[in-house]
């Protein structure tokens, strides 16, 4: 009698063998695709329903972002989204924050020109260009339509939407998000904006993420 119920508890361990390694399994998978915290970054994915650009500039996948000292300008938040739902078009919309110099008085914003570039973090090359944009205003300011110019020194917080044509043929508006994996701005496809304010010849420009200064060495630390 020991005997055999010795055997039956020896059938039973071996039996849950795999049936503790086929669950353990499953829980380690749904763990790697569920977004969280678990002591080291996940891959996002791309809706699949998300359309790909067409764009086919001459420097596409070439080149790199040249940088210049902003000047006036501050990106504020940027992103897509599919307001209506399933079935419903992608929007890529940019807010930006344009602050006249002391003293100036913008025109309406209405009348702003803007121009986006996304680039390659990592030598990729151009991924979006979209120029001649007109913006939203959002708020801040009184320059919307034709109404009156802003406030001399008064802030105007505009929003602007990146087509779909802009972007280079093959990508999708999650290549222009990131970082991907991770938390590294480094990581983060960069964005050059621009807006240009023809009621008075103002330019304003501005890169995000803001360049990183290069980590000192020991001989300048020490010179420090």
């Amino acid at each position: 009698m020991s005997d055999a119920w010795s055997l039956g508890r020896r059938g039973r361990f071996w039996l849950a063998v795999p049936l503790v390694l086929l669950f353990g399994g499953l829980a380690l998978a749904q763990w790697r695709d569920t977004p969280g915290d678990h002591g080291r970054p996940f891959a996002q994915r791309p809706p699949a329903d998300l359309p790909e650009g067409t764009a086919r500039y001459a420097d596409c996948g070439k080149g790199e972002l040249r940088r210049s000292k902003g000047t006036g300008l501050v990106v504020g938040s940027y992103g897509y989204s599919n307001e209506g739902g399933k079935g419903a078009p992608y929007r890529f919309t940019v807010g930006l924050g344009v602050n006249a110099p002391r003293g100036e008085r913008l025109g309406p914003a209405a009348g702003f020109r803007v121009r986006l570039e996304f680039w390659g973090a990592h030598g990729e090359g151009l991924l979006a260009r979209a120029e001649g944009l007109r913006p939203v205003t959002r708020g801040g300011g009184s320059g919307t339509g034709a109404s009156p110019s802003a406030r001399p020194d008064d802030p105007v917080d505009v929003s602007v939407e990146l087509p779909l044509s802009g972007l280079c043929a093959g990508l999708t508006f999650w290549d222009l998000m990131g970082p991907h994996e991770g938390n590294d701005a480094a990581d983060t496809p960069p964005l050059l904006a621009t807006v240009e304010d023809p009621a008075t010849g103002l330019r304003f420009t501005t890169a995000w993420p803001p360049e990183t200064p290069p980590a000192p060495t020991l001989q300048a630390r020490a010179a420090g």
